[in-house]
C-alpha cells in the first residue's frame, strides 16, 4: 500500500487550527479534503494549493449541535 496516495479529511479546515492542520498535511504531500462552514474560504484554499500541483477538494458543511 505504500504506493497508494494518502488522503486526509480535515473538519473545521476553513479557519483557525483546522486550516493550519490542513495546510501542513497538504505541504507534507497528502491529498486533503477541506471540510468547513465557509465555502468561500475552502475554495480560496483550494485555488491557492492548486498552484502547487497537488490534489485538494473543498466541501461546505456544518455539524449541528446534538439535542440533549
Amino acid at each position: 500500500m505504500s504506493g497508494e496516495p494518502r488522503v486526509a479529511v480535515v473538519t473545521g479546515a476553513t479557519s483557525g487550527i483546522g486550516a493550519q492542520i490542513a495546510g501542513r498535511l497538504h505541504a507534507d504531500g497528502l491529498r486533503v479534503v477541506i471540510a468547513g462552514r465557509s465555502q468561500e474560504r475552502g475554495a480560496s484554499l483550494q485555488a491557492e494549493w492548486a498552484g502547487y500541483g497537488r490534489y485538494s477538494r473543498g466541501r461546505a458543511c456544518e455539524a449541528p449541535r446534538r439535542s440533549r
